[in-house]
């Protein structure tokens, strides 16, 4: 039985896994639910001698390490490729036959949560819709829009009343009506990400001050051609970058905001060959090797410190 429960913040992928966990009554009564995210820097708080599940949160070998010493026993459910090393450092290192590592960067949190809880049941339909957008492979007809309507009327929160809608994606007549839904959707969605996909800069990356700093991560200064896009993706990042990266002419297309609450810039990255996995691990953060995210403190950098001075003609 789990007393503590730790699944990916803010993310589909790891709700979902957090969902397939509540139906498998091992949550304790009183347990302790703390969604988190990958960038975390600080270990989740009272976490000694608990008996800790944590379902797609990529958190780094600092943290991850912090956590297996504290704890009691840590089942660690994860696909994230950023961390594949950290991943293959601690399994060599355990030496409590309590602490359980799961890894997979071929498939998504949820699927791997679905098979180890259920080894022998086919995973519902909408655990492969959600599998076929969070590893980026949208190899399903229908995953755009079942995504889409997701995003429209599903919430990640820990109500009792959107756990209870969640458990009705189950049944797939649900799953299909939700679909039939989603096409209405990516029509607005699709006027939306074309009207938004035009506010973006191209910039030089990284500058001579980040090329100085993290040199082995780069051949040069300006050594890539940036779509700088300020804000955090409308309607979603994934089909904002997408449909930029299909119409300019980049090497990878980094979206950013301000949180001005943490005083902190948040940055999502999307590619189609780079390696922005890779890119984020600078910054604290990471991902997948097309897909990435990080913030950082503004008294580290600010944003401009990133690029060259001027910034390149659009055209």
């Amino acid at each position: 039985m789990y007393d503590y429960v730790i699944f990916h913040k803010n993310c589909f992928d790891g709700f979902t896994g957090f969902i397939i966990l509540n139906g498998t009554n091992k949550i304790e009564k009183h347990a302790s639910i703390y969604p988190d995210v990958p960038s975390a820097k600080n270990v989740p708080p009272n976490i000694e001698n608990k008996n800790v599940i944590i379902i797609d949160v990529a958190y780094n070998y600092d943290v991850l390490k912090e956590i297996m010493t504290r704890a009691k026993s840590v089942l660690f459910i994860d696909h994230h490729v950023t961390i594949k090393e950290d991943v293959e450092k601690i399994t060599k290192e355990l030496n409590n036959k309590n602490h359980i590592v799961i890894y997979d960067d071929t498939q998504s949190g949820s699927t791997l949560t679905w098979k180890y809880f259920y080894p022998k049941k086919s995973r519902p339909l909408f655990i492969k819709y959600v599998d076929d957008n969070d590893t980026g492979q949208w190899r399903l007809k229908h995953t755009r829009e079942f995504l889409s309507s997701l995003e429209v009327n599903y919430k990640t929160d820990l109500s009792h009343d959107n756990i209870s809608k969640w458990n009705k994606l189950y049944d797939s007549s649900i799953v299909k009506k939700l679909i039939k839904l989603g096409k209405r959707y990516i029509e607005y969605k699709t006027y939306i990400t074309e009207h938004n996909a035009k506010r973006y800069s191209l910039e030089l990356f990284p500058s001579n001050k980040i090329y100085e700093e993290y040199t082995k991560y780069f051949s040069k200064p300006a050594q890539y051609k940036v779509a700088l896009y300020c804000g955090s993706g409308c309607p979603s990042s994934t089909s904002l970058a997408s449909k930029i990266l299909e119409s300019v002419k980049c090497d990878f297309v980094i979206m950013w905001t301000l949180n001005m609450e943490k005083k902190e810039y948040v940055l999502s990255f999307r590619s189609e060959n780079v390696d922005v996995g890779e890119i984020a691990s600078i910054f604290g953060g990471g991902g997948h090797k097309l897909a990435a995210a990080c913030s950082f403190n503004i008294n580290k950098f600010r944003i401009e410190d990133l690029f060259f001075e001027n910034s390149l003609p659009r055209r």
